[in-house]
């Protein structure tokens, strides 16, 4: 599977399942010194996700799940029912009713806000494993 497949798994995974949080996908790098021991850590964390992934039971039994495992060649996402709307807690949230609950507007304020923040780290890293990647190349042994 290519890394573009797995992104897509995960998106159709979070888009259909607004009931479950999907662990994040591991990022497509790693600091890892060489091209080959980079490409074989990747394989073990995407391994490590798609277990994550099967040890659900809601993920586990989503038909997008059967089709990332069970197809033998490139994988695409199924279209979805647009009128087909899911009755979940979710939806009323994004509909902006507003929530009396001050304990879970702090809650929901301080999850955005580390989601930013764990966003903002994520690419600082990976960024710092590029350079150090490059900066590697020209080492003098």
């Amino acid at each position: 599977r290519s890394y573009a497949e797995f992104q897509q798994f995960y998106e159709a995974l979070v888009h259909n399942n607004p009931q479950t949080i999907v662990s994040a996908l591991p990022l497509a790098q790693t600091s890892a010194p060489t091209e080959e021991e980079d490409d074989r850590l990747v394989k073990i964390m995407l391994q490590r996700w798609l277990t994550r992934v099967c040890d659900d039971p809601f993920l586990m039994r989503d038909e997008e799940t059967r089709s990332f495992v069970e197809s033998d060649f490139g994988y695409q996402p199924m279209p979805r029912n647009p009128r087909k709307k899911s009755g979940s807690a979710f939806s009323l949230l994004r509909r902006g009713v507003p929530d009396e609950d001050e304990t879970l507007q702090q809650a929901r304020f301080d999850l955005t806000k580390q989601e930013g923040l764990f966003f903002d780290a994520a690419k600082a890293i990976d960024k710092l494993a590029r350079s150090r990647k490059s900066m590697s190349r020209y080492d003098i042994p």
